[in-house]
């Protein structure tokens, strides 16, 4: 009798672990960004921006991690160079504004967050992010993390990192 007890007080302890992955293993996989309303509204309130028609590659640097900065404005270099991209922005964080001469006359449009308005759209982003649209449809997203470069660059094809 204590046996079946102590597993029937298992099975209850741990019914939220089960449900999780009986989730995880029925979700479709799909990779929506939730905020894609919000970053819109954001560029084109705060910004007066609207990247019209045709693809157009966004960045949104976070501020908090130094070698993905880095990596990310490598990113940029080679999406222009490898891929020929021409329509790109780069949101700099307010911590980050200092590094906007980095963009001048690369054709590259920069935002300045520097009164930290994403958060007044519920961008709180902890990392970096890149975003591309065609037209007003957002066809790719991912976050821009150590590891997941590789990955980025490879989805993008624009090669390894110079």
């Amino acid at each position: 009798m204590f046996f079946v007890l102590r597993i029937n007080a298992l099975f209850h302890r741990h019914i939220g672990l089960l449900l999780f992955f009986f989730t995880l293993a029925c979700s479709d996989g799909s990779k929506d960004f939730v905020r894609e309303d919000e970053i819109k509204r954001y560029l084109k309130d705060e910004h007066q921006f609207e990247h019209g028609d045709g693809e157009y590659y966004l960045i949104l640097f976070s501020g908090h991690c130094g070698s993905c900065d880095d990596r990310s404005m490598a990113l940029i270099q080679d999406l222009k160079k490898n891929k020929g991209v021409t329509r790109m922005g780069v949101v700099l964080h307010k911590d980050f504004s200092d590094h906007a001469n980095l963009f001048k006359d690369s054709g590259v449009n920069v935002f300045h967050d520097t009164e930290n308005r994403l958060l007044r759209y519920g961008l709180n982003l902890d990392r970096n992010v890149i975003l591309v649209f065609d037209g007003d449809e957002l066809v790719y997203w991912n976050w821009l993390h150590l590891d997941s470069f590789y990955d980025v660059r490879k989805d993008l094809d624009v090669g390894s990192e110079s």
